[in-house]
C-alpha cells in the first residue's frame, strides 16, 4: 500500500497503472484484466531472509514458501487466476522485510524510506521502458 501511495504522489504514467489491494486484492482482478497488462509487479510485505526493509524481487513462481502479509487469498491464487485470465502477462512479487508488525502498529522510518526508495525505482524503470 505505501509503495502504491509513494506511485501515486509521482503523478499519472500511461505506462503504469495503479492497484491498491490492500487485504483483498482479489477484489480488482477484474479491473486488471480488462487492462491486459504485459506485466504486473505485485507489493508486498514478506518473511525471508535480511534485515527490516531488506527487498527482494521474486518471480511468482517462487512465491508459494514465502510467508506473505494477511490476505483473503493467496497472491498466488491471485496470480494463477491472472495468468489463467491473461496468457502472456509476467508477474512477479517486490517484497518488502518489515519491521515489528501488529495490529494499529505504524512503519518504521526505514520501512517508510523504503517504500519511497522503491516507487522512485519503478516509476524511474517503467517510465525509461
Amino acid at each position: 500500500v505505501m509503495v502504491v501511495k509513494a506511485l501515486q504522489r509521482k503523478g499519472e504514467s500511461s505506462k503504469l497503472k495503479l492497484v491498491e489491494g490492500g487485504i483483498a486484492p482479489e477484489n480488482f482482478t477484474g479491473k486488471i484484466v480488462s487492462e491486459k497488462p504485459t506485466h504486473i509487479l505485485m507489493v508486498d510485505a514478506a518473511v525471508f531472509e535480511g534485515e527490516p526493509g531488506s527487498v527482494r524481487l521474486f518471480p511468482i513462481e517462487q512465491v508459494s514458501g514465502l510467508a506473505l502479509s494477511t490476505h483473503r487469498l493467496p497472491l498466488t491464487f491471485l496470480a494463477e487466476y491472472l495468468q489463467r485470465s491473461i496468457p502472456q502477462v509476467k508477474i512477479a512479487l517486490l517484497a518488502v522485510k518489515p519491521g515489528k508488525v501488529g495490529f494499529g502498529l505504524k512503519p518504521s522510518r526505514k520501512i517508510v524510506k523504503t517504500a519511497e526508495r522503491l516507487a522512485e525505482a519503478v516509476f524511474k524503470a517503467v517510465e525509461e521502458a
